[in-house]
């Protein structure tokens, strides 16, 4: 017999708004590398105007609650960021219950650390709390959101520090199973759908990965950051559950797909993951651990 489903919650992942900026002030940092690969790339790659119409299909999903997990701006602007900040609204206008965590692209630069950008546009959707952080779904499902991300001067490597995952694990002693965990970095450097180099890679992710398979609790770690669907066991903790979601309005011409997001199913003792793509239209698939 199959348990009755206590909670559902969305999970969506890298928006990634942009706004090209060619002011040569604006250019005495990581940002030029950024705008280089915005010029070249990514501008192609996440189409503005499908964030709107993306969040109307969201609305009949008919799930209330969403993590979203980083990437909401390319190069931490401030105009990046007022974008992030307008469909944040929408989707709360809508009747969105939304929690959201910064990714690598949120700070971008130091200045868009040292001034917290993020929380001045996007508190609203934070706990307004240091991360790590314990939130509980209306079901009463844990979610503990992690800290994962720093600015870097070429790189694109996260991190969470020592006294972060001290946190992390006495939040974990606190909470009953099954647990998710979200941060916007993977804890595993590959998988079948994709491979970090070890510049995109979380320092301290094998040391966070450990606290949590033996926390004892079932867990499913969540995350963004590589733009691939992936859903996986953990190879070493059979406890843990490993899930990406992939780009929520960018092109994905490898797959096939240009939007995603995740739909997870949380029972007594289980999770269910399903994957909303878009490729001519939505489908919505049971996604299997593999």
């Amino acid at each position: 017999m199959t348990d009755a489903v206590r909670d559902k919650v969305l999970h969506i992942a890298d928006l990634h708004f942009w706004r090209m900026k060619f002011n040569p002030f604006k250019q005495l940092n990581k940002r030029a590398l950024g705008n280089l690969n915005l010029l070249l790339r990514r501008r192609h790659e996440f189409v503005l105007e499908s964030a709107e119409a993306h969040l109307a299909y969201v609305q009949t999903v008919g799930v209330p609650d969403a993590i979203f997990t980083g990437d909401f701006t390319t190069t931490s602007l401030p105009e990046e960021f007022a974008l992030s900040r307008v469909f944040m609204q929408q989707a709360a206008d809508v009747g969105l219950r939304s929690r959201a965590i910064p990714g690598n692209h949120d700070v971008y630069t130091f200045a868009a650390k040292r001034q917290d950008a993020f929380q001045y546009y996007l508190g609203e959707w934070t706990s307004g709390e240091t991360l790590p952080v314990l939130y509980h779904l209306p079901g009463g499902t844990p979610v503990i959101l992690v800290p994962t991300v720093c600015p870097n001067l070429l790189s694109s490597k996260g991190t969470i520090r020592p006294e972060e995952i001290d946190r992390t694990r006495s939040l974990m002693e606190t909470v009953d199973s099954p647990v998710i965990v979200a941060g916007h970095y993977p804890l595993l450097t590959e998988t079948p759908a994709y491979s970090l180099t070890p510049g995109r890679r979380l320092r301290g992710a094998d040391t966070l990965r450990r606290v949590l398979g033996e926390s004892g609790k079932t867990v499913l770690y969540i995350c963004g950051h590589v733009h691939r669907f992936s859903y996986v066991a953990d190879p070493q903790y059979a406890n843990i559950r490993h899930l990406t979601t992939g780009t929520f309005f960018g092109r994905n011409h490898a797959q096939h797909r240009d939007g995603e997001f995740s739909e997870l199913h949380v029972s007594d003792t289980a999770f269910s993951v399903f994957s909303h793509i878009h490729a001519d239209g939505w489908r919505r698939e049971a996604a299997p651990c593999t």
